[in-house]
């Protein structure tokens, strides 16, 4: 009742391999009626199908960003978004998260997800997402909540 497609995200005229980046699957064929979506979330929603579902072959070419800029603002808008999720759950920043969690993404991203595979653009990801999601949510929380 739903096909799964490989995504190829292209980014800065970089064809990604690694890092999260490839395959990325994503639910893009369903049957509407077999179909729901989880509505807590505000971004990358996800659908819930109910039934079987099965996985193609031939990747869905995204081009996710054109410029350094535009990867720039919506990383932004990302953080911003989950420091809200953080400070949802109750989560204050402490110091130890803005130098612990940068490095648990940037390994996460280059050794786990093989980023690696992208030469110096899957160092250069994993660094800059390490940066808007290990360091920046937590910057933002500091804005709304006390250190403890």
């Amino acid at each position: 009742d739903g096909y799964w497609v490989p995504r190829r995200n292209i980014i800065v005229q970089h064809e990604m391999r690694g890092g999260g980046f490839y395959p990325d699957y994503q639910l893009r064929l369903m049957r509407r009626a077999r179909a729901r979506y989880d509505l807590e979330r505000e971004v990358h929603e996800i659908v819930a199908i109910d039934g079987p579902e099965g996985y193609l072959a031939q990747p869905l070419i995204h081009y996710n960003y054109l410029t350094w800029q535009q990867f720039h603002d919506k990383q932004q808008v990302y953080a911003r978004y989950e420091a809200r999720i953080l400070a949802a759950r109750g989560i204050r920043p402490r110091p130890h998260n803005f130098v612990l969690q940068p490095l648990r993404e940037l390994y996460r991203r280059y050794i786990t997800l093989q980023g690696w595979k992208d030469g110096w653009m899957g160092l250069k990801m994993a660094l800059l997402l390490a940066w808007y999601y290990g360091f920046m949510p937590y910057l933002y929380l500091l804005r709304e909540c006390p250190v403890m």
